[in-house]
């Protein structure tokens, strides 16, 4: 794990306390355990601006597994927009939110994306964060 992953992993686990996002944030079949704490924790709530902006950027421009075309599918990256969220909350740079998506597409998924497509959703992350 590549140091820059390491000090996200790090920002994500200090402190951590569940947040609750709105019922409309699935978690698909991910086996984050944090993902599930949120889930259970579950309260009722606006939607969150910036949780919502990093859903559809993720659904809409990473999309690695190419399922945006299947409704179904819907709240597939969810968790994923999810720990972005909470990163970029906590400070998380451009950088360490690229190296969680390189290790989600070649780990997790371990599916080819466009080389550059990772640093220019975690740009964009960063930049709607600040917005």
């Amino acid at each position: 794990m590549s140091e820059t992953l390491q000090a996200l992993e790090q920002l994500l686990a200090d402190g951590w306390q569940p947040i609750a996002p709105p019922r409309a944030y699935a978690f698909g079949g991910q086996n984050d355990i944090r993902a599930v704490q949120i889930r259970l924790a579950l309260a009722q709530e606006a939607p969150i601006p910036l949780l919502e902006a990093l859903r559809q950027l993720l659904w809409r421009e990473w999309d690695p597994l190419n399922v945006n075309r299947s409704p179904a599918a819907q709240g597939e990256y969810d968790g994923y927009a999810f720990r972005i969220w909470v990163a970029l909350g906590r400070g998380a740079t451009a950088g360490q939110i690229e190296a969680y998506l390189d290790g989600v597409t070649t780990g997790d998924m371990r599916a080819e994306v466009a080389p550059g497509l990772n640093g220019r959703i975690a740009k964009k992350a960063a930049a709607l964060a600040k917005a």
